[in-house]
């Protein structure tokens, strides 16, 4: 069996030089490396799997990376640093969750994936109120509480009102 480490420390071929990316590794790598606590490794898996999600014109791996790199992104956004490095920090790794969580929807949408969208709704209500935007937080956060309604979904309700009620 080919281990985490052996995978880190193995050559690969760039892609166009004969190695083909197989985006499904590169996911399961990619949530190997998040769970192990290394953010940027996992972050250069999800951008690899992406790339290959997209030759493949794979629409639903492409929305799955978009949006395991908009949870790295927002994670990041709350490591400690030096408070004059912090909030310039905070706001670049917000900005680039946002972007990430953005792209996700959209492609959720076009799928008509409706669970999809109340996710991600609800963790781009996290990202307005973590940068001090609690109207727009309130909407997403009543958005993606309207999806889960109309999907039946109680544990999505009970998230996204929990949510609410911090505002």
């Amino acid at each position: 069996m080919y281990s985490y480490s052996e995978s880190m420390t193995s050559e690969k071929q760039a892609p166009g030089q004969g190695a083909e990316i197989n985006p499904e590794e590169e996911m399961v790598l990619g949530q190997i490396a998040d769970l192990g606590g290394h953010s940027k490794i996992a972050q250069r898996h999800f951008l690899s799997a992406l790339e290959g999600f997209r030759m493949k014109g794979h629409r639903e791996g492409e929305a799955s990376c978009l949006y395991s790199l908009g949870l790295i992104s927002y994670s990041l956004g709350f490591v400690p640093a030096t408070d004059e490095m912090f909030a310039d920090s905070k706001r670049f790794f917000l900005a680039e969750s946002k972007r990430f969580f953005r792209k996700s929807l959209a492609i959720n949408q076009e799928l008509e994936n409706r669970l999809g969208e109340a996710v991600i709704m609800q963790n781009l209500g996290h990202i307005a109120k973590a940068r001090g935007e609690l109207n727009e937080a309130k909407v997403l956060f009543q958005e993606s509480l309207e999806i889960n309604r109309e999907l039946g979904n109680r544990m999505g309700e009970e998230s996204c009102q929990s949510s609410l009620d911090k505002i």
